[in-house]
Formats: C-alpha cells, structure tokens, sequence
C-alpha cells in the first residue's frame, strides 16, 4: 500500500532578506557585500501540496475542497481534485515599496490526475488619493498542453470602518484555450460587515453586480444579508443569499441560500461547528438537465486551531 495515496500535504517555506543577511553573517563575513545588495531586494514564498487519490476528506466545503467557493484557486491552496499535485513560488521585490507600490511575480504548476496546467501572473497594488482606497492590476498567462489563454485586470478596492466595496474590468483571451474566444467582465460591489446593531447583535449585507460580455452574454447579481449574535460563548448566525443569473450562456433563474450556524468553544483552540444550509433553485430554464429544486444540509464538527 503507497501512503502517500492516503495522505494531504501542503508545505509552505518563506524566505526573509533580513533574517538571512543576520543568519549567514555571523558565518560567512565574505558574502558581506553581496547580501547587503540582496537586503530588502525581495521576499520569496514557495509552496508544495499533494492529494493523495485515496484522500477522501470530512467536508467538501470551503476554498480548499470546494471548486463552487469564490475563493477556491487550484493554482495555491485548491485540491479538489484527488490525486492532485501542485507547487507554486512567489517573489515579492521590494523597489517600489517606498513609493506605495507593492508588486508581484507568481507561478504555479499543477497536476490534477494528469490534468496539467500552469500560470505566470504579475500583479501590482498602490493606494489611491482617498483613505482606504487602493488600485489593482494582473496580468496572467496560463498554459495547458501547449494551449495557452491570458487574462488582464484593473480593480479598485475600497474599505474603511465596516464598509468594502470594489469595481473590476477583466479582458480574457483564448477563454477554455479556444483561440479567438473573448469574455470582457465588467463588476462592482459593495458590502457592510459585522455592523453592530445592539449589543451582541451585528448585521452584515453585500450587494454584487457582474456583466460578461464579448463573446458571451450573462449577467448576474447577488444580494445578500445576515444577522451574528453572541450568546454567552455560543456564536449564532444566519445568512440568506438570493442569486439571480440571466442571458443566453446562463443557466437561468434565482439562487437562494438559508443559512444557520453555531460555534461554541469546547476547549482553547477546540470548536464545536453546526451549519444548517437550505438551497433553492427557482429555474427559468432547465439547469443542467434539472429544473427546479431544493437541497437541505446538515453538517456538524469539530473544528481545531493550532
């Protein structure tokens, strides 16, 4: 039996200019003047994971094992495929630091069951005039059997207090490695977070708005709103959530979500987590073959913090 079928990895080794310069100075004052060249010049990040087939994990929700979760990136932390193995590597210069200008260089390599994919991103971020906004750009270029797609992207990002609220315009190339096929997405939201409304209770609520456009017609917009009370050391919330998704590349009609959840501490660094999730789906058009329906779902665990 191969264990490394059964197992999950995720490795992640940082390197630190300052740390380094004092560590080989004590032992090597020749490499003096080279590592004080190197002093500050940029940070680097790399990260293995590994998923076995074999692996079947506790829960599929989350950013990690859940491809639907907005924040799920197969090229960093995803492994929702089993059998997947991945690495990426990060630099971070530090040049234009002193100006506000924070950059970076990104590439992964993935293989999931022998799906193999690569991506080559530069990012940049600075803030803007006004206190708690800031300005985005990526470039990315991905790569897949010889295939490859890019992807540009301006965003601005905007948070003070309890609200957030972005814009973004994304132009993708070659989209599913297709060449000639565009997509341009044009979004925007805003959201107030943990807003407290009366003692323990806190409301929360967003609004989001996408468009994509070019070579495809869709269109999708999301409200959301939720309530967070603290009962002694139980933490309750509820959150609904109502998607509605039109256009001729859309699977059509509204998305509700009800959601109940409870998290109450067992011990330091040891929770006990109950969700209970009720989705909905109001289809215009058949969705995948399936037409309106309901999915209920009851999950409970324990949740530990090292």
């Amino acid at each position: 039996m191969a264990l490394h079928r059964w197992l999950l990895v995720q490795l992640q080794i940082e390197y630190h200019p300052d740390w380094f310069l004092s560590f080989v100075l004590k032992r090597n004052e020749h490499a003096k003047n080279i590592l004080k060249i190197m002093r500050g010049v940029a940070g680097v990040e790399f990260n293995y994971k590994n998923r076995g087939d074999k692996f079947d994990p506790v829960s599929e929700n989350g950013a990690i094992f859940n491809k639907d979760d907005g924040s799920y990136d197969k090229f960093t932390t995803g492994l929702a495929t089993a059998g997947t193995t991945g690495w990426n590597v990060k630099v971070t210069p530090n040049l234009f630091t002193g100006i506000g200008l924070n950059t970076e260089v990104f590439y992964a390599n993935v293989d999931e069951a022998g799906d193999k994919e690569s991506k080559l991103a530069l990012k940049g971020e600075m803030p803007l005039l006004i206190d708690g906004l800031k300005g985005k750009a990526e470039y990315a270029l991905l790569n897949k059997e010889e295939d490859e797609k890019s992807t540009t992207t301006f965003s601005a990002e905007f948070e003070k207090g309890y609200v957030k609220a972005n814009a973004s315009y994304k132009m993708e190339n070659n989209v599913d490695y297709e060449e000639g096929k565009e997509k341009a997405v044009t979004a925007f939201g805003v959201a107030l977070a943990d807003y407290p409304v009366f003692g323990k209770l806190t409301a929360s609520a967003g609004f989001d708005y996408e468009k994509e456009a070019k070579d495809f017609d869709k269109v999708t917009t999301k409200y959301n709103f939720g309530l967070g009370y603290l009962l002694g050391d139980l933490d309750l919330s509820y959150k609904f959530t109502n998607k509605t998704v039109d256009g001729k590349d859309a699977d059509k009609g509204t998305y509700k979500t009800n959601e109940l959840g409870a998290t109450y501490p067992i011990v330091e660094g040891t929770d006990l987590v109950v969700n209970y999730k009720v989705f909905n789906l109001d289809a215009d058009t058949t969705v995948k073959g399936i037409g309106d329906y309901t999915i209920k779902e009851l999950t409970a665990g324990v949740s530990v913090s090292f």
